[in-house]
């Protein structure tokens, strides 16, 4: 009962406020999810030997770990951290318990590669939630840590931020990215309805990073060298992102 009258006196307060700044928060705390993993192989390519997404994706997010570790004060968490299986609704509720302190953010990284029965289909593309999609921020079994950290503005107030901050790191992540591979396709910033997405209480975007389907593509990003310059590519841009 105790805790059901806080969220809903915190509501109330909420709506009050004119304004909010968690927007301006500096990020604490980066979350790296690698795709799929354990009976979940991802997408799969063409070969012989098939190279499997759930590999690359954990490889390479370990790689951008080390580049943000490296450069700032980042903390880095992960979603898995070897080749086990992780559900969407497990990663999720991962990347929303963490708390970063009251005055700072986090920020959700999923990473994918993509896989099409068109095998020239080729390219890089980042993925944001739809902005029409409402995020829960607070629910009935909020710890007090989150109903205190959103009771600053009306939730509609965090809707409309939360998209910006999407595109925005989406930007970012898709300029870094093209800058350090000019000659790849760049297929844009899209919407979609993606789970991980949709449920994230912080600044959330997916980077699909080329197509295991496509023979030419495959050699290229399964490369070690290719790898380590696409973590590279995609920790400058959540660095960009920080510091802007």
């Amino acid at each position: 009962m105790r805790r059901l009258t806080l969220l809903v006196c915190s509501l109330l307060f909420a709506l009050q406020l004119s304004a909010s700044t968690i927007s301006s928060y500096p990020i604490s705390t980066v979350i790296l999810d690698p795709g799929h993993g354990g009976y979940d192989p991802g997408a799969v390519s063409n070969d012989r030997d098939p190279i499997l997404e759930k590999d690359l994706t954990l490889e390479l997010a370990f790689r951008i770990g080390d580049e943000l570790e490296h450069e700032s004060d980042i903390n880095v968490l992960y979603t898995r951290i070897d080749d086990s299986f992780v559900s969407l609704e497990d990663r999720l509720a991962l990347a929303n318990s963490v708390f970063p302190g009251m005055d700072q953010r986090a920020l959700f990284v999923s990473l994918h590669f993509n896989a099409s029965t068109a095998e020239e289909a080729s390219g890089f593309e980042v993925l944001v939630k739809n902005e029409l999609k409402a995020v829960p921020f607070l629910l009935s079994d909020s710890p007090d840590w989150r109903i205190s950290y959103f009771a600053t503005a009306s939730l509609k107030t965090f809707q409309q931020e939360l998209n910006l901050d999407n595109l925005e790191l989406a930007r970012s992540l898709m300029n870094s990215f093209s800058d350090m591979f000019p000659s790849r396709k760049d297929r844009g910033i899209k919407e979609q309805d993606i789970y991980v997405l949709n449920g994230s209480i912080w600044p959330a975007a997916l980077v699909e990073s080329g197509f295991l389907t496509n023979e030419e593509e495959c050699a290229i990003i399964s490369d070690p060298s290719w790898i380590e310059r696409a973590a590279e590519a995609i920790a400058e841009g959540i660095l960009t992102y920080i510091n802007e």
